[in-house]
């Protein structure tokens, strides 16, 4: 299966948000806490529109994707989500190298990511490591792995 990779666009931003419900909720999460992190969850077109939001496409359907942000020298990995039937694929690993390339591009020379302790284990196999913990914005008290992965000087 082929993947194509291209810059996501304002009209996106419904199955973006779709996508990153669902893969949250593929981890077992009830109800409660998805509707809780919901907020979190949806993009909208504005920031589509304003963001470095990239999509993985496979047979015609968005399959993923992920945003960087910041300002050198950190990076910030804001979002990476992938489909349900996708996740174990190899789709995250494609958005995963290409999250390096953005981050090369544009000078960072590490990139955080506050993440969910189910792909805590994703990132290390990536390259990540656990630099700490950070707090949940959507849950007073609940800890989340903060990684750190270090980025390949522009050649």
């Amino acid at each position: 299966m082929s993947t194509t990779l291209r810059p996501a666009v304002p009209s996106d931003a419904p199955t973006l948000s779709a996508i990153a419900i669902s893969a949250k909720s593929h981890w077992g999460y009830d109800q409660a806490f998805i509707e809780a992190c919901r907020q979190d969850l949806t993009i909208s077109s504005d920031e589509v529109s304003n963001g470095t939001y990239i999509v993985a496409e496979q047979d015609g359907e968005i399959a993923g994707f992920y945003q960087v942000h910041g300002t050198p020298p950190a990076g910030i990995l804001g979002h990476m989500w992938v489909t349900p039937s996708r996740i174990g694929r190899g789709t995250g690993r494609v958005l995963w190298a290409d999250v390096l390339k953005t981050a090369q591009r544009n000078g960072f020379e590490h990139i955080e990511i506050d993440a969910d302790p189910h792909a805590e284990g994703f990132y290390v196999k990536m390259g990540a490591r656990k630099i700490g913990e950070v707090e949940s914005s959507v849950i007073p008290g609940r800890m989340l792995p903060l990684m750190r992965v270090d980025v390949a000087p522009k050649q």
